[in-house]
């Protein structure tokens, strides 16, 4: 079966189960926002093809299962407004999105993505932003992305997951958390094609997560990290502009190289 046009399954405070046994294809978006008992586990086995984007929005999982042959994302992929969203496990097929990727306004103690770890490519942007959530885990065999990737407004403690993440063809901007104390998820990145921003992180201790960054196309900006200490960036070869900057009276960086 195949839907021409958007699948939107919203506001069934009733749903539990839902299956689509035939549907394979789905050729706008697919919705599913605010079904606060609905299991996608089995909902969708066959669906290899959404065109569009897929929305998964306020409903009431802790494992955000099933989607287990999808392996196009057309549009966006956004997973938000869920409170005790534990884990995606769903999507293990996924390898490419060519929208974006959109974690936004979730609640939890932890948040792993383990069903992403085969997704390679964004071609759109990564935004991880307005989470509570200690720790988040991201998706592991992501390797480039074609637009930016930006997280703010967070409430993280650890951030994980993107440890295989080499090239970011646009703009990487970690900014505006006031608990982020562990920023171990970039340790291959290579390249940033925009501009690098680091600021409002004011338990940030080090920027030794950048230890293999050699170009930043744009501006590189370290800046109002309170807790900084050491900033060494051995590999940089190239930046558009260097700023580095805090405030006086709670500065800490002694050094630089």
């Amino acid at each position: 079966m195949q839907v021409v046009g958007t699948l939107s399954i919203r506001d069934n405070p009733g749903l539990r189960l839902l299956h689509l046994d035939g549907l394979q294809q789905v050729t706008g978006d697919l919705i599913l926002h605010n079904n606060p008992t609905l299991v996608t586990k089995d909902a969708f086995p066959r669906l290899r093809r959404v065109d569009g984007s897929v929305v998964v929005e306020a409903n009431g999982q802790r494992d955000l299962e099933g989607f287990g042959v999808l392996d196009q994302i057309g549009g966006d992929l956004k997973i938000a407004g869920h409170d005790g969203l534990r884990s995606v496990s769903g999507f293990r097929r996924l390898i490419r999105i060519d929208g974006s990727l959109l974690i936004q306004a979730n609640t939890a103690t932890a948040l792993r993505l383990p069903g992403l770890s085969r997704l390679a490519r964004v071609e759109g942007r990564v935004q991880i932003e307005n989470n509570t959530v200690d720790t988040l885990e991201g998706p592991r065999g992501l390797l480039s992305v074609g637009g930016s990737v930006e997280l703010g407004d967070n409430e993280l403690h650890v951030l994980v997951g993107f440890d295989q993440l080499g090239q970011i063809e646009g703009s990487l901007v970690l900014a505006d958390d006031d608990s982020r104390r562990v920023v171990e998820a970039w340790a291959n990145l290579l390249g940033v094609g925009g501009d690098l921003s680091i600021r409002g992180l004011p338990r940030l201790s080090t920027v030794a997560f950048l230890h293999e960054l050699s170009r930043v196309e744009g501006g590189f900006e370290v800046a109002a990290n309170a807790s900084v200490e050491s900033i060494r960036l051995p590999d940089l070869q190239r930046t558009g502009s260097l700023t580095i900057s805090c405030d006086p009276q709670d500065c800490r960086l002694h050094e630089l190289n």
